[in-house]
């Protein structure tokens, strides 16, 4: 079965500040109510343009700093409108992990949520980025909270975004994934958002660092290749099921972020959003946002036909075709991230990218050379 992915900002509030993030917001102690929660849910669960089942992600703050009866309402009220609608879902969330304890656990276990953990590797990586608003380090309560999931037996993924600086360690990153028994990690990157306007792959030289993190992702695969360990990286596995796919000329290939409401995304107050989570929150430089409705005044299906989303998939699709008319790796990318070109340039008519130099172009670069060498 097919599944939507729905993106839910609880509080867009973080207890740490890092120094590459783009949620705008982080100091806003406002929490999403229960009220609009459900009609998120709702309204989801009801919509013909939603799939055969669906998760519900919080993400886009810290979700651990709302109070922990939060999530155990959510589960009820989600539990009863599945029913009610006869669709499948499940909700998750991502975390620095520096609030996590038993409870927490506990809560994780009873409700099978799906948990993602943000960590940038060793200490001196990670501490470099991820403080606190005082500047003090957070890598031993993330890691702390890491095993609190290990020792009750919850399985986690892990989310490392590749700064300048880490490109220059991948052993290192490897080890310390391999030594504190990770299983699987997915490598964003240090780019442009709504609330950061530059990145360490400009600062220290755009073209310079794209080479470094091809060497960094080819070093990768050569340790993930050659150790014999269980860690899945996000990245290698989503592309060699692509390119095998690809040898048998099947690539079904659908870019999620430039398909409507493949994904949505709802900010605290019911707002939503579909195409790139990371417009949320976000305006164009006729200072307007990207918001297609209210939750608790406009069903999903109404947006369709608004003038607004017209015009912005009308963009979205100009800049897909011109990806397709211009680019060999089309049949691996599929347009790419309308956010990331809109950040980078101010448009969604672009083409290429840092993230699809680094993310698309450079992975594909490095698992085809090292299919030559196999």
């Amino acid at each position: 079965m097919s599944e939507s992915l729905v993106i839910l900002q609880p509080t867009s509030f973080c207890n740490i500040y890092c120094k590459y993030c783009y949620v705008p917001g982080r100091s806003d102690k406002t929490r999403m109510t229960m009220d609009i929660l459900e009609k998120i849910f709702d309204g989801v669960l009801s919509s013909k343009m939603s799939k055969d089942k669906i998760l519900f992600l919080f993400h886009s703050g810290e979700p651990l700093t709302v109070p922990k009866n939060f999530y155990k309402n959510a589960a009820e009220i989600l539990k009863r409108l599945s029913i009610r609608h006869n669709k499948p879902a499940r909700m998750g969330l991502q975390t620095n992990g520096t609030l996590i304890d038993k409870e927490w656990a506990d809560i994780f276990q009873q409700n099978n949520m799906d948990i993602g953990l943000s960590i940038d590797g060793p200490d001196f990586i990670h501490n470099k980025y991820r403080v606190t608003r005082s500047g003090q380090n957070t890598h031993e309560k993330t890691m702390y909270g890491m095993k609190i999931l290990q020792d009750n037996s919850i399985d986690f993924s892990v989310i490392m975004v590749l700064t300048s600086f880490a490109l220059d360690h991948p052993d290192e990153i490897y080890n310390f994934f391999v030594e504190n028994n990770i299983k699987r990690v997915g490598f964003n990157i240090d780019e442009f958002g709504a609330n950061q306007h530059t990145s360490s792959y400009y600062i220290d030289g755009i073209s310079e660092t794209l080479q470094k993190h091809y060497k960094f992702m080819h070093r990768f695969m050569q340790l993930v290749s050659t150790r014999g360990n269980h860690l899945t990286v996000r990245e290698f596995s989503k592309y060699a099921s692509m390119i095998i796919r690809h040898a048998n000329n099947n690539t079904g290939l659908v870019n999620g972020v430039a398909t409507p409401f493949d994904i949505l995304s709802f900010d605290i107050h019911g707002n939503f959003i579909t195409f790139s989570p990371e417009l949320l929150g976000a305006k164009n430089p006729d200072n307007e946002d990207f918001i297609l409705g209210n939750i608790t005044n406009t069903t999903i299906e109404q947006t369709v036909e608004s003038e607004k989303f017209k015009r912005m998939y009308k963009s979205i699709k100009n800049g897909v075709i011109n990806c397709k008319n211009s680019c060999a790796y089309w049949d691996f990318c599929g347009g790419g991230s309308p956010a990331d070109k809109f950040f980078e340039y101010g448009s969604f008519e672009v083409t290429e990218t840092i993230s699809c130099k680094s993310r698309v172009k450079n992975i594909l670069d490095v698992m085809m050379d090292h299919l030559g060498q196999v």
